[in-house]
């Protein structure tokens, strides 16, 4: 090998890569250069930190001054991870993200990844993280653009939701396209009426943006004035007040004897309402309840 004494590798080979005319890192970052002090664009510093076109802020920061505008069908150079897989679907190329955190002794990670399909010009990208110990596919977005939550739930804010603003309208004057609400749950409805002795009271609820599907069963077990109307308060959500009517309409029904229809009917702008005959008799041997067990079905508008 030959004798580099008093000599620099540049004075000897032009073609060796130095850092900044061979001076040591010290306490700043120093670009790689050759040995005719040609700059490479990659910087590095005693601290361990990695710059490619810049000098870093971190541990690896990548910069290109290039101004470019996005295009989606374009084949998108800012970085790229490439792996040389075998033939077949499922080949798979990721990014793992890795803490270790309580001193040590628990490990967390998460990925994203490009995961070969079927078809060679097509892959999907998966993202994981680990749970318990566990790793897991979470959600994937595949190559035509579905995206599928593997595990878990799409958690929103108070207030946020979904937007349907792309899709078409209808004739009428649209004044919102934010489903922003679903909540399923159980209420306890409180019939009264004269002399009535109501037992069994209970219902579900579900809520799908502003409108609100109740149900309940109620029984009667003592009858006293004959009346065809009776009270409930105990809704889960407050009627809205925008209704012309002032009311919002459902049924009931006599489940056991002979099957006798009830008009149910919401309080705008209240969270209670009222049972009527059919006809409207209010009183008298029309249509009255009995004892017996009954079911409402009434949706209404927050």
């Amino acid at each position: 090998m030959a004798s580099l004494t008093g000599e620099q590798l540049k004075d000897t080979y032009d073609s060796l890569l130095k850092v900044d005319d061979n001076g040591s890192l010290g306490g700043t970052y120093k670009e790689i250069t050759d040995g005719l002090g040609n700059g490479s664009g990659l910087y590095l510093g005693t601290g361990g930190n990695v710059g490619i076109g810049v000098s870093p802020d971190s541990v690896l920061h990548i910069k290109d001054d290039t101004s470019t505008v996005y295009d989606a069908t374009a084949l998108q150079q800012d970085l790229i991870i490439e792996r040389k897989n075998t033939s077949g679907n499922g080949q798979s190329a990721h990014i793992r993200f890795v803490t270790t955190g309580y001193e040590g002794q628990t490990t967390g990670e998460a990925s994203i990844g490009a995961v070969q399909t079927s078809n060679a010009s097509s892959a999907d990208l998966v993202f994981t993280t680990r749970n318990s110990g566990t790793r897991a596919e979470r959600m994937r977005i595949d190559s035509s653009g579905n995206v599928s939550i593997t595990t878990g739930n799409l958690i929103l804010d108070s207030g946020a939701g979904i937007d349907f603003s792309d899709t078409a309208n209808s004739s009428g004057t649209m004044t919102s396209e934010l489903l922003d609400d679903y909540e399923e749950g159980t209420w306890t409805p409180s019939f009264s009426g004269a002399s009535y002795v109501f037992t069994n009271q209970s219902g579900t609820y579900t809520k799908i943006g502003r409108k609100v599907f109740v149900r309940c069963k109620f029984e009667i077990t003592t009858v006293g004035t004959k009346i065809s109307n009776i009270t409930f308060s105990g809704l889960p959500f407050t009627a809205s007040n925008s209704i012309a009517s002032g009311h919002f309409i459902g049924v009931v029904r006599e489940t056991e004897t002979n099957g006798a229809m009830f008009v149910a009917q919401v309080t705008a702008n209240s969270s209670e309402g009222g049972v009527n005959s059919m006809d409207g008799v209010t009183s008298g041997d029309n249509h009255i309840f009995t004892t017996d067990t009954y079911s409402m079905a009434v949706t209404y508008e927050v």
